[in-house]
């Protein structure tokens, strides 16, 4: 039988994973000397476009947060379109806006639009590229259930989960019984047990 190359395998990490938005905050500055705020706003200023600057932010955001072992922040959480005067508001165009979305979807996706009239454009990504696409939607999701709480939002977390393990050359049967291994040897989460300090010895 032949055996998975170890690259395939879960790995733990020697730093804990971190949820806390300080601490992704924190390695985007050290990665790029400011803030992510300081960041889209200066794009902004050189009169990038909006879509542009976010497809940026999120795949730089997405790596930083890969390196740092924490949870990528979305765009939104520091970019708020400034809000015009009701009196020069711009009327209401026929013509239909361009989006540009840049994110993987679901496979009916594309099917779905076009039985609703919209046109799309989209392509095939290579397995690098779609293996770092799937890690890109999966901090966006975690992101997206904190600010939501949402259990449509841990389902998707869950599709997105049973993709990565296929892209990386495992199966879900391996990935739930190395979860079973694990709580034998350090327990599950039920108990709700809050570790507040460890003095070390």
């Amino acid at each position: 039988m032949r055996q998975k190359s170890p690259k395939n395998r879960p790995s733990l990490s020697k730093t804990p994973f971190s949820s806390s938005p300080a601490v992704f905050e924190q390695a985007f500055l050290q990665r790029l000397g400011q803030t992510p705020t300081q960041f889209i706003h200066t794009k902004m200023k050189t009169g990038s476009d909006l879509q542009a600057v976010r497809y940026l932010y999120d795949t730089l955001a997405a790596g930083i947060a890969a390196q740092n072992n924490c949870m990528s922040q979305p765009f939104d959480r520091y970019y708020r379109p400034p809000v015009m005067p009701v009196s020069t508001q711009p009327e209401k165009s026929a013509s239909p806006i361009r989006r540009m979305q840049h994110k993987l979807v679901r496979d009916k996706i594309p099917t779905l639009l076009k039985t609703k009239g919209i046109p799309c454009l989209y392509t095939t990504l290579s397995e690098e590229n779609y293996l770092r696409a799937l890690n890109h939607l999966f901090q966006q999701l975690m992101a997206d259930y904190q600010n939501s709480q949402s259990f449509e939002k841990l389902a998707d977390l869950l599709e997105v989960m049973g993709a990565i393990v296929k892209a990386r050359g495992s199966t879900w049967e391996e990935l739930t019984a190395l979860r079973k291994k694990r709580k034998e040897q350090y327990g599950g989460y039920e108990k709700r047990i809050f570790l507040k300090e460890v003095n070390k010895p």
